[in-house]
């Protein structure tokens, strides 16, 4: 949940001394990898956890929407997208339970493998 000791953590970081030089360069870095690019390499099945309610990576807008990221996996099939509604950008702190449950669900929805892996 987002309570004073969360924003207190998330927040503190920025009153050191040289931390807008450090938010300067995250900020104004490069973006990194798109989902186009990583999305298609992976051979493993995936869950996405979206904030229905994110200011700044809405799920269905924006260059790079999730709602469209399935279509980037080898297998559609191995990406699934949860929305929570009303979380926002960090639904694992607004909704915990929720995405706690949500990926305890999907965990147990995963085929168990029973090959041994030579290593």
């Amino acid at each position: 949940r987002v309570d004073e000791e969360l924003l207190e953590t998330l927040l503190e970081p920025g009153n050191d001394e040289g931390a807008e030089t450090v938010f300067l360069k995250v900020f104004g870095g490069p973006p990194g990898p798109t989902p186009e690019s990583i999305l298609p390499k992976l051979e493993c099945p995936v869950l996405a956890i979206w904030g229905g309610a994110d200011p700044w990576t809405p799920v269905d807008a924006g260059m790079h929407p999730g709602t469209q990221f399935h279509r980037y996996m080898r297998d559609e099939d191995d990406f699934e997208l949860v929305v929570v509604p009303n979380a926002g950008h960090c639904p694992h702190d607004e909704a915990p339970e929720e995405v706690n449950a949500q990926m305890i669900r999907w965990m147990e929805s995963l085929p168990l493998v029973t090959e041994e892996v030579e290593r």
